[in-house]
């Protein structure tokens, strides 16, 4: 017996009944970035939205909570970078949550990122903290990082899943690089 689906529509008050199979056949199965960017990072209303949810303290969905944030910069800081100060890219680096806490250590950071909130934020609290933080608003796909600019080169949130294989090699040979 083939395997039935039901559909239910409260507000239409519509009942559909439809055969799985038929509905896995009617179209193709979708190709892995075949459709282009979907997240609009750079839009300046989502872009505040993701702001939001960078700095909130009840999730990790977009940053980590300040606790983590703090243990992977003190770990980076002295088991990576020997506790010297480094010149750091930081890539995909949002608000600056990670790039302002490695300034206060004294190393020279860079971040680059795509969303203007995250930016201006980012560049505020670098400014207000007196911190060695140049932050650059552009696509991390298409910006330039120089050449041997930087002693560690990293994208610690999940972003790096989103690109296509082509655009994550191009952005690797980048960061390897500079």
């Amino acid at each position: 017996m083939r395997a039935r689906i039901v559909v239910f529509f409260p507000d239409l008050r519509y009942t559909m009944r439809m055969n799985i199979f038929d509905l896995i056949q009617r179209q193709a199965i979708p190709e892995p970035w075949a459709e282009g960017e979907k997240i609009p990072w750079n839009d300046p209303a989502f872009s505040e939205r993701m702001l939001r949810e960078h700095l909130s303290q009840a999730h990790d969905l977009a940053s980590r909570r300040t606790e983590r944030i703090e243990r992977h910069v003190d770990w980076i800081h002295s088991a990576l970078l020997g506790g010297e100060a480094s010149a750091i890219l930081d890539l995909g680096c949002g608000p600056g949550l990670y790039a302002t806490r490695f300034a206060a250590r004294g190393h020279r950071v860079t971040g680059i990122d795509y969303g203007p909130a995250s930016v201006r934020y980012a560049r505020l609290q670098a400014a207000e903290s007196g911190l060695p933080c140049e932050i650059i608003e552009s696509d991390i796909r298409k910006a330039d990082y120089g050449v041997d600019r930087f002693d560690l080169a990293m994208l610690i949130f999940g972003e790096f899943n989103v690109f296509h294989p082509d655009d994550a090699r191009a952005i690797l040979r980048k960061a390897h690089t500079a």
